[in-house]
């Protein structure tokens, strides 16, 4: 019964995510999504022990940036995001970036999940 309401939980913020809802009715802004997925971010990097650039990074990563338009935005080389993408997946045991946003997604699921039993 817990893994179905994780299930039901990563849906509500993946609807969240994907249309800016938090249900049929009610809108939520796209930040409040954003801000969910940021903090299951900052719990993974906790977690595995992300350093601060690679917590960056892998929010990055999962909102969609390229490794050539993180390097822009972050004023590095394409190498250097190529090394944190790959500190980041050995870290996390991923081996792509749509693993890694499962893993965030769940990650918020379970934070919401826990919230909401408060």
């Amino acid at each position: 019964r817990a893994r179905k309401q994780q299930k039901y939980a990563a849906g509500k913020v993946r609807q969240r995510a994907v249309y800016g809802k938090a249900d049929a009715d009610a809108a939520v802004a796209p930040e409040a999504a954003e801000s969910a997925y940021d903090a299951a971010c900052h719990s993974l990097a906790q977690t595995h022990h992300l350093t601060p650039r690679e917590d960056e990074v892998a929010r990055l990563l999962v909102r969609g940036h390229t490794r050539a338009s993180i390097a822009k935005k972050l004023f590095v080389s394409e190498n250097t995001v190529r090394a944190h993408v790959k500190n980041i997946y050995g870290k996390l045991s991923v081996h792509s970036k749509q693993q890694l946003i499962d893993l965030v997604e769940n990650r918020a699921a379970q934070l919401e999940y826990a919230h909401l039993r408060k």
